[in-house]
């Protein structure tokens, strides 16, 4: 980004000899960024603050901000990762965005696109972004995939979901499926996992800070799936008195199954 090196000698960031000398050897490109954070002449967060100040826009520090799932999930993962940017935050009809570069329309219009919201961009740094990314894409793509997995599964081989999940191998879709979406839940900070049996899917939610949010759907073949380790019953089970149960994550007060209403 053109005037990023003086923006970082101006504010003392980086000295003008060490900046010289990192210009001399990459130029003012990308390169220059990489080269100037692996020298240890600055961190990710000095880089996305001088960007910010660069371009006259706010910089935001994703480690001090909770994200919210359902307003990270408003853009695909795919392109989040393409464009290097994040959904933040969603008052109304703005959505604001955390980005690498903030300058990128290209990334904007698409992003604004794909979710008809006027997108308000302001700058993270790329070491917490990618936190982001292992903590809110990584598992849901994977989760997705699994679901789908476990479909395909029910349907050509009803019998191997018969196994209770620990007689099932850790790799098996729907162990590596419990074990995700109680990683995500811990991740995500919830105090508990709601799962709903519907006709055809099961619908999961997390509670957090006392509020429901609609986290993953998957294939009712799922709930045939046993006991969980740790738990006091099945993932679902149909035979509960209420519409769906709920799981206590860890270290909310024990870590248990218990029928209840998924919206009380």
């Amino acid at each position: 980004m053109r005037g990023l090196a003086q923006t970082l000698v101006l504010t003392g960031a980086v000295r003008a000899a060490d900046m010289s000398a990192a210009l001399a050897q990459v130029g003012e490109g990308p390169e220059l960024q990489r080269l100037l954070v692996s020298s240890k002449l600055v961190t990710e967060s000095q880089v996305a603050e001088a960007i910010a100040l660069h371009t006259g826009h706010r910089y935001v520090d994703l480690a001090e901000m909770p994200l919210d799932p359902n307003v990270v999930a408003l853009v695909p993962g795919t392109l989040c990762r393409k464009y290097g940017l994040i959904p933040v935050d969603r008052r109304g009809e703005r959505l604001t965005v955390g980005v690498l570069d903030p300058t990128d329309i290209v990334a904007l219009d698409d992003v604004a696109s794909i979710t008809d919201l006027f997108v308000e961009p302001v700058v993270v740094a790329e070491d917490a972004l990618l936190n982001m990314f292992e903590r809110f894409l990584r598992s849901d793509e994977e989760l997705s995939e699994l679901s789908m997995t476990i479909e395909e599964s029910s349907e050509s081989n009803q019998a191997a979901f018969t196994e209770s999940l620990e007689e099932q191998d850790d790799t098996a879709p729907t162990v590596r499926f419990v074990n995700l979406l109680i990683a995500q839940a811990i991740n995500d900070r919830a105090s508990d996992i709601h799962v709903e049996p519907g006709e055809k899917q099961l619908t999961v939610r997390f509670r957090i800070d006392g509020v429901l949010h609609e986290m993953q759907k998957a294939d009712r073949a799922i709930r045939a799936g046993g006991p969980v380790p740790g738990m006091a019953g099945p993932l679902a089970a149909d035979q509960a008195a209420s519409p769906g149960s709920c799981i206590r994550a860890p270290g909310c007060a024990g870590w248990r199954r218990r029928a209840r209403h998924p919206c009380s």
